[in-house]
């Protein structure tokens, strides 16, 4: 290895020291200077000297030597060494640096000098102390040479001047608590420290600061990365604040530092406050605000139920199915038909009273502990019962024909499962008079757009779109005839005519939506005259355009008029005519005033006349006698010196064809209208664990409401909507899915589970609203009948693909599901639907790409949070 420049100087300045040594020697022998042996010891008292700094710098130290009781000697050597090293110091080198002092260049008066030596910076190393040595001159230094000898007093001051030491890197500390400003005694309390740079080694003490001063609270804590955190929970009761004191592993590389006091207090726990529970109920409007104010309720609506004071803990013993009897058993909340006495704590029997709709209060705490084959009952109709004696149960009207004989509607409460306690026997009493009654709203009156409607070119053929709204009701059970012709034609007066129109069309009734449809009618070039008034006509089609006016409407069209003077000419409605038929015979271009006759040649028969109008027009409508025989005539137009003509084909009058027979009597299929039907399904329960477990830490809300559609028992087929929704969140609300409207469609010995699907968007993704999702299939059981009602119970359900997509693939198409068991209460008859021999759906089906759109990204949010945690089989 190379020397340093710092060795390299080093050696220079010993070769420079050992060659003035041995120049010296050299002259001492050349001159004769006087041995050392011939120093005299009685000539002078014992040398000493006293070294000290008189400067220190980058460029060295000056050594001051003072030296007395060197009385007698002409010369001495002095130099500055490493101390203990003058066993290896002689002429030929070892000095840090060497000085000779003799006459006449120093005078040693009254035996004393004062001398200086100047050591290089570079001859001197910081972790290593100096003497200065004074011996006889003209020898090496040795026991029995040196006169004196005296440590070189280099401070630290003096060390940081000649060779100053890297100023250690500043740090800087702060300090985070969880929680902030204050704490319940006995909490955890998070400390973190955050260190400055970050690459400082070194360890964090965490401190309580009171008013009698601080203390540590923890141990010392290793920064990682920056950062050191520690959980504390025993920290002084009169704490005003925590510090943090970040101690550096190497004190030279880093500086300590110390955070901020930040403030923070310890409080004392709070002691939970008993509750009291003292029963009371409230009856709102749907809207969960209004207050009920004893108006009429009818079937359909719904009453929101606000109990308080309900003892969450109380109503423990009763039947024991499906809750044990050791656990709290709730309380009922129902809407119904109520006798005077009916408070089973007075004795009255179930006799006393018929309950059209029920929601089951009860703490989740005691549901969890209920035999999992029980569960799914009680959740179809459970509502939490809140540690503090609260629930919110909603209700619907329905049932109204089961109310008892001389009963009381109202909101009833009382103990579940068998258990009396009268102080939850609490009633709210209800106006429910039935089914409203509303006046039919009147159908609309048909209207019709007509586009181009104005100046018709009558030289181009022209295209007309024709737009009917109102076509509604049974005059249009054969949907709609559209015509286009002249208005004389026909304008409602009597039975539509099936002849003399330029173009007609014929709208069907599966073209006709919700009333409107759209069609066209072509208008051939060369037809229309400037002079003659037009219009597009609607009438009820088939049989009905005979007696039905209801559906007639009447759109003028104008024709464009033609530039400059219109050449004399007459032309007719029609270019050939039945025996017996009408023709109109119209002119333009004539004399105004002028008195014209109309007449049908070869043999010259007067069909009308007429008056030629201000606008040089005339018409004139004649029959053709029935006796014409048919084949090729004249229209003849005479008067005032005109003389204009036409030809006309005469045909044969039509023979009359046969009345059609009587076509049979469709069959008629009756089905029954559902009002007030229940459904109870809990979903998935392993779902519903899963959303409630250490997992997700979510929580499920919601139930199904009453239903109403139709179901006919002749087909076995039906279709029955339902209220409510279910509400699933968990991780930390990333997981927001709500299955909602829940709709069955029974066909047979089958069904299919519609529901709505919404999702809160993830990661910016937007909102999910899938609707009228086939989310469920269900093979029913054998139907159980009675009191105008059917049903189903316990029937098996399993997830379609769509329904698969809703769980974010955690479970696959065909996954079975919860029970399903549903009541159709049948009521006044309906129609089925003639097109399909099934019930009528009200509103059209899903469409199936749209909704495996939403459920698509539905399920992409759900799975980015659940790819972030373990796989649970839920």
């Amino acid at each position: 290895m190379s020397a340093t420049p710092r060795a390299l100087r080093r050696s220079r300045s010993r070769l420079l020291a050992a060659l003035t040594a041995a120049a010296l020697m050299f002259s001492g022998v050349v001159f004769g200077a006087v041995p050392a042996q011939a120093v005299s010891a009685e000539a002078a008292p014992a040398p000493a000297i006293d070294v000290s700094i008189t400067d220190a710098s980058a460029d060295g130290a000056t050594i001051r030597v003072q030296g007395s009781g060197f009385d007698g000697i002409s010369g001495a050597y002095g130099a500055v060494i490493e101390a203990g090293t003058e066993s290896s110091v002689g002429m030929e080198g070892g000095y840090v640096v060497f000085g000779y002092w003799m006459p006449p260049a120093v005078t040693f008066a009254d035996g004393a000098f004062d001398q200086t030596l100047v050591a290089p910076a570079d001859a001197l190393e910081r972790d290593k102390d100096y003497e200065v040595i004074v011996w006889v001159g003209h020898s090496n230094p040795d026991a029995s040479t040196i006169y004196t000898r005296q440590t070189v007093p280099l401070t630290a001051e003096d060390w940081d001047l000649i060779d100053p030491l890297p100023l250690p890197t500043e740090t800087s500390t702060t300090l985070s608590v969880a929680p902030e400003g204050e704490s319940e005694q006995g909490e955890e309390i998070t400390l973190t420290a955050s260190v400055s740079p970050a690459d400082a080694p070194g360890s964090v003490t965490f401190s309580g600061v009171t008013a009698e001063g601080s203390g540590a609270i923890s141990e010392s804590v290793e920064v990682v990365g920056g950062s050191a955190t520690t959980v504390v929970t025993d920290v002084p009761a009169d704490l005003t604040g925590l510090r943090a004191d970040f101690a550096p592993a190497d004190a030279s590389a880093f500086a300590p530092s110390a955070s901020d006091v930040v403030p923070h207090t310890v409080v004392a726990p709070e002691e939970p406050e008993t509750p009291t529970f003292d029963p009371a109920l409230s009856v709102f409007l749907a809207d969960g605000t209004t207050p009920y104010d004893g108006s009429a309720v009818h079937t359909g609506d719904e009453l929101v139920v606000v109990g308080t004071g309900f003892d969450p803990a109380a109503n423990v013993g009763g039947r024991g199915v499906p809750i044990p009897n050791t656990l709290p058993q709730g309380a009922y909340v129902v809407l119904g038909s109520f006798l005077d006495d009916w408070q089973p704590s007075a004795g009255a029997k179930s006799s006393a009273r018929t309950v059209v709709d029920q929601r089951w209060a009860l703490s989740s705490d005691v549901l969890d502990q209920v035999d999992p084959k029980y569960q799914g009952a009680i959740r179809g109709q459970w509502v939490e019962l809140g540690a503090d004696g609260s629930f919110t149960a909603t209700l619907t009207a329905q049932k109204f024909e089961d109310g008892l004989e001389g009963g009381n509607w109202g909101v009833y409460t009382y103990g579940a499962g068998g258990v009396t306690n009268a102080a939850q026997e609490l009633s709210v009493p209800i106006d429910y008079v039935g089914e409203e009654q509303t006046a039919p709203e009147p159908d609309p009156a048909p209207a019709v757009t007509v586009t181009p409607n104005a100046d018709l070119d009558p030289n181009a053929e022209t295209v007309l779109t024709i737009s009917g709204t109102g076509f509604v009701g049974a005059s249009a059970a054969n949907g709609a005839y559209v015509l286009f012709g002249e208005e004389s034609v026909w304008h409602g007066e009597g039975p539509l005519p099936a002849e003399g129109w330029i173009a007609q069309g014929w709208v069907m009734p599966n073209q006709i939506v919700e009333g409107a449809f759209t069609t066209t009618l072509t208008v051939p070039a060369g037809v229309l005259d400037p002079e003659v008034a037009y219009h597009v006509a609607t009438s009820a089609a088939h049989g009905l355009s005979v007696t039905d006016r209801s559906l007639d409407t009447f759109t003028p069209i104008t024709v464009a008029q033609p530039a400059g003077p219109v050449e004399p000419g007459i032309r007719l409605s029609a270019d050939a005519v039945a025996q017996g038929g009408s023709v109109t015979v119209s002119g333009s271009g004539l004399p105004a005033g002028t008195q014209v006759s109309v007449e049908l040649h070869s043999d010259a028969v007067l069909l009308g006349s007429g008056l030629v109008g201000a606008d040089g027009t005339f018409s004139v409508q004649g029959t053709i006698p029935a006796s014409t025989p048919p084949g090729a005539h004249t229209i003849v137009v005479t008067g005032g010196g005109l003389n204009l003509s036409t030809p006309i084909t005469i045909t044969a009058a039509p023979v009359p064809a046969p009345a059609p027979a009587p076509e049979p009597a469709p069959e008629v299929c009756v089905a029954n209208a559902v009002s007030g039907a229940s459904l109870s399904w809990g979903v998935k329960e392993s779902f519903v664990n899963y959303i409630n477990g250490p997992i997700a830490k979510g929580s499920v809300s919601g139930s199904w409401g009453s239903g109403s559609g139709a179901y006919s028992t002749e087909t076995g087929n039906g279709s029955v909507s339902f209220g409510g929704s279910m509400h699933f969140t968990g991780h930390s609300g990333a997981l927001d899915l709500t299955l909602s409207n829940p709709r069955v469609r029974v066909n047979g010995s089958s069904a299919t589970l519609y529901l709505s699907v919404q999702s809160k968007g993830y990661n910016g993704s937007p909102d999910i609203n899938a609707s009228g999702v086939a989310f469920a299939t269900i093979s029913l059981p054998s139907a159980s009948t009675g009191g105008g009602e059917i049903g189903w119970s316990g029937a098996s359900a399993a997830l379609t693909a769509a329904g698969a997509d809703a769980f974010a693939g955690f479970y696959g198409a065909g996954e079975a599901l919860d029970a399903v068991s549903i009541a159709f209460p049948l009521g006044a008859e309906v129609p089925c639907d003639d097109s399909t021999g099934g019930l009528a759906v009200t509103g059209g089906e899903p469409a199936a790409g749209a909704a495996a759109l939403g459920l698509g990204v539905l399920a992409l949010g759900v799975v980015l949070v659940l790819m972030r945690r373990r796989r649970v089989a839920v």
